[in-house]
């Protein structure tokens, strides 16, 4: 868990965002916009998954005294999924199974991993315009670009040319987006002062039956 804190692009929670548009000013031509990823931990090829954690793990393995015992116990959890139904076992035979511990974690330093390797492509792609901020709670991504909806669009083409099953199946672009427990919007405080308008989003159907 602690490599989640090896890139910056990654929201441990809305707090986290919510800190960050309190201090950082835009400048008014800028766009919101946001992503969501189809069935993201599902879609991920186990054995992509366990080279990237291999380069991730050997990259900080100064940091890590026993970097070759934490891969080996990954191989043993993502590639023994077992499920059970109707008191029968069944094998899972592709992507990351839902439920256990390391997924949120996995999916998170994966897409980490993927948006570090677009960027690089970026800087020879002349049509990419890279999001001035972006960051991501796992599977729900938040960007603010200078860019129009079709850079947009271009960016999410690339990054689902990536990997052949990790898709983002939904976006929304504009100067106001909901994004986890949060609406951010261009509103008077950012007209006045280039800092994004903050409110909490409350879905339709909640009913409020905490109790």
């Amino acid at each position: 868990k602690d490599f989640c804190y090896k890139f910056d692009s990654i929201l441990l929670h809305s707090l986290c965002l919510v800190k960050i548009l309190e201090e950082k000013q835009f400048d008014s031509n800028c766009f919101l916009f946001t992503v969501d990823f189809e069935s993201l931990c599902t879609n991920i090829p186990v054995e992509h998954e366990i080279e990237l954690m291999k380069e991730l793990v050997f990259e900080y393995k100064n940091e890590i005294s026993n970097a070759d015992f934490i891969i080996d116990l990954l191989e043993i959890v993502l590639e023994n999924s077992l499920i059970r139904f109707q008191e029968e076992y069944f094998q899972q035979i592709f992507g990351i199974i839902m439920g256990t511990n390391v997924a949120p974690i996995l999916a998170n330093l994966h897409l980490a991993k993927l948006q570090k390797f677009l960027k690089e492509i970026s800087k020879n792609d002349p049509k990419m315009t890279w999001p001035i901020l972006f960051k991501r709670f796992i599977d729900d991504g938040f960007g603010v670009t200078k860019g129009s909806k079709q850079d947009v669009e271009y960016w999410i083409q690339k990054f689902n040319n990536l990997v052949q099953s990790i898709k983002i199946d939904k976006f929304k672009y504009g100067s106001k987006v909901n994004f986890m427990d949060l609406v951010i919007f261009k509103g008077n405080r950012f007209r006045v002062k280039g800092l994004f308008d903050l409110k909490v989003f409350q879905k339709e159907g909640n009913l409020y039956t905490y109790i």
